[in-house]
């Protein structure tokens, strides 16, 4: 197995072991920072992102040669981290402890550790893993939100006002899609760093608050509990991976569940814990953000937009964005354009 270690604690000084040790160096951009795995070990990327308020983001999507570790050890409270794998799967260990936490696709863990141990995480050789890990600093974080965790219940306001490290946490969750659909928004995404840095700021946040309601449905059990399993949950997520790449394959909730293999009622019961609409809910939010992409990025009329996404009329199309956004197709085109021309000055402004 090969180990490598970082000593560090703040993004920047981690991106800076991880380069080190992996003979290789990281990019950044502004307060994003990205290192690529070298072909030697293996490919795909790390990246990252730190917030001021004591959040940041870990991501991964790595293939391995061989079998790998990567320590964090170092001497300092550790941040509290909410890991979700998105792919593949992983192992999670606190330092000079022989427990394992395994952790499947599609879970996520929250773990914090006593007395500044540091944090192992393990990757099998020649599976793509994909991991999305959210770290809070308590201590920084708790000046900006102390009002907000007075208020939680005991067993998170203790760890979270836990600011020294003075006690272990672990908790494996269930199965979730909502945060895989999270990170296929992130990937998907294109825009400046300005906007890149506040949608991964806003989903942040939203990755956290699903976290949480997962933590305090699984402390209530007496509340309704998902009834999905891994494999429903596995074949709602094929559905959704159609619905992303090609909105004008959906035809009917019908030929979608045949297509997968599940019951219409299965799939949409699915849609609705887990994305909070129907399919067809779901295919209308999906061909407004497509729409939405062709509007501010191309020049293609709206007529032609309309069909690209599968609407067949223009009236209804510039209704519908009305009604979800407050804004007609053409205003958000203009107001778009305007703000490409804004941040172009800036810029000109800024060179000079």
């Amino acid at each position: 197995m090969k180990t490598i270690i970082s000593r560090s604690i703040p993004f920047k000084e981690v991106m800076k072991d991880l380069a080190k040790e992996l003979e290789t160096t990281f990019s950044q951009d502004c307060e994003e920072y990205a290192l690529s795995i070298p072909a030697q070990y293996g490919s795909g990327a790390i990246s990252g992102i730190n917030f001021s308020e004591g959040i940041g983001l870990l991501m991964y999507d790595c293939i391995f040669k061989e079998d790998f570790e990567i320590q964090f050890i170092v001497n300092e409270v550790h941040p509290l981290k909410f890991m979700f794998c998105e792919s593949g799967a992983f192992q999670h260990c606190f330092q000079d402890s022989k427990e394992i936490h395994e952790v499947a696709e599609l879970q996520n863990i929250i773990v914090a550790s006593d007395q500044n141990r540091g944090h192992i995480i393990r990757f099998k050789a020649g599976m793509r893993t994909k991991i999305n890990n959210l770290e809070v600093d308590r201590k920084r974080f708790n000046k900006v939100m102390q009002c907000e965790i007075a208020r939680l219940r005991p067993g998170l306001r203790n760890l979270f006002e836990d600011v020294e490290g003075k006690n272990y946490f672990y908790r494996l969750g269930s199965y979730s899609l909502r945060m895989a659909d999270i990170f296929l928004k992130i990937n998907d995404f294109k825009g400046s760093p300005f906007q890149r840095n506040l949608l991964l700021h806003g989903k942040s946040y939203d990755i956290f608050l699903i976290q949480l309601q997962e933590y305090w449905d699984g402390e209530s059990p007496d509340q309704d509990q998902s009834l999905l399993r891994k494999r429903e949950l596995n074949l709602i997520r094929e559905a959704v991976l159609i619905l992303n790449s090609n909105i004008l394959e959906f035809k009917s909730v019908k030929s979608l569940s045949r297509r997968v293999g599940l019951n219409p009622n299965k799939l949409q019961d699915g849609f609705k814990e887990i994305y909070h609409t129907t399919v067809n809910g779901y295919v209308q939010e999906r061909r407004l953000y497509e729409a939405g992409v062709l509007i501010k990025n191309t020049d293609l009329s709206f007529a032609e937009i309309a069909d690209r996404v599968g609407i067949s009329s223009k009236s209804y199309f510039s209704k519908i964005f009305k009604d979800n956004y407050g804004l007609t197709p053409t205003e958000i085109r203009n107001k778009h354009r305007k703000g490409q021309k804004e941040d172009k000055l800036k810029k000109k402004i800024v060179r000079s």
